[in-house]
């Protein structure tokens, strides 16, 4: 099972590396566990460019069977740590880097101390992937941004604060807060959350354009 899963993992973050790193095993374990799913199926599901990794025609035409293959499979395994309670199982988070780095550390410290055999994966995206992964399985849960969250259960957590950093000296470095009409002013750089970017929003609320 695991084979189909790091497949998933792969096409996921188009990265055997980034894969690797998120199942937990070497990026030679990774390959070979790729190349015995070609074999097995006598077909080359993946090819490596420079860009990162793709999938073949073949392995577009494969990849949502073994998707919802791999989905089936932790749906029963899920129902099994059900059966079974809290003794062990498998908690499957989407998460975004600022969430990953601030606030999932102490929760799951927290959560661990309590039910220290489940173990978590977690999956990076941004507000577009992440309700996708929800509405698909591929996550038990995931962290986004109520605009986002729209036609999915949620639950507010935290409220964040936006910061703008700015060069040393800049004329609006020592001001407590600043206004949204005066950013527009300025050249901006802003992170990229997928399709519903909650910034270049709150512009568009104030009927102001960001540069």
């Amino acid at each position: 099972m695991t084979r189909y899963t790091a497949f998933c993992k792969i096409v996921e973050y188009g990265s055997f590396t980034r894969a690797a790193e998120a199942l937990g095993y070497t990026q030679a374990a990774v390959s070979q566990m790729i190349r015995s799913l070609e074999n097995e199926f006598s077909l080359r599901l993946l090819i490596r460019t420079r860009s990162g990794v793709r999938l073949t025609r073949e392995g577009e035409q494969m990849y949502p069977l073994i998707r919802k293959f791999a989905a089936a499979y932790r749906e029963m395994a899920d129902r099994a740590g059900e059966i079974n309670g809290l003794d062990s199982g498998e908690i499957r988070i989407g998460t975004f880097s600022s969430m990953s780095q601030h606030l999932l550390p102490g929760l799951m410290s927290d959560f661990s101390r309590i039910y220290p055999k489940i173990n978590f994966v977690l999956s990076q995206g941004d507000n577009t992937t992440l309700p996708e992964w929800i509405n698909s399985g591929i996550i038990d849960f995931g962290f986004v941004y109520p605009e986002a969250s729209s036609g999915l259960v949620n639950r507010p957590i935290v409220k964040d604060v936006y910061l703008a950093v700015l060069p040393e000296g800049h004329q609006y470095a020592k001001m407590e807060a600043v206004p949204l009409a005066l950013m527009a002013k300025e050249p901006l750089i802003i992170v990229d959350e997928g399709g519903i970017n909650t910034v270049l929003r709150a512009f568009s609320a104030a009927g102001l354009t960001a540069r």
